[in-house]
């Protein structure tokens, strides 16, 4: 399943402005990338989670580049997130969060 950019802004709060810098960033990758005026881009289900984390990330003050890493570093863990479990993730040397869904 894919979702539309429209779809993305909705489900995570993202403005388009902020997910097209997180594109260029390569922070956040869409399946399709439209070029140019009036092409939507095509999202994953994996892509709409590292979204979703990272604006909840950056509005408690993380930076975005690090919020990625982190959101990224989540994806393989979100089963584990689904259920309601604490996931540990390392963010530097000897710096981890915890987080929960």
């Amino acid at each position: 399943m894919s979702y539309t950019s429209k779809e993305v802004e909705e489900l995570t709060g993202a403005s388009y402005r902020q997910l097209d810098h997180w594109v260029r960033r390569n922070w956040v990758r869409p399946i399709y990338n439209g070029r140019g005026k009036g092409h939507d881009r095509e999202w994953p289900r994996d892509e709409l989670f590292v979204a979703r984390f990272m604006v909840r990330l950056t509005q408690v003050g993380i930076a975005a580049s690090q919020a990625a890493k982190v959101a990224r570093a989540l994806v393989p863990k979100q089963q584990e997130l689904t259920e309601g479990r604490f996931v540990n993730v390392r963010v530097g040397d000897g710096v981890w969060i915890r987080v929960t869904q």
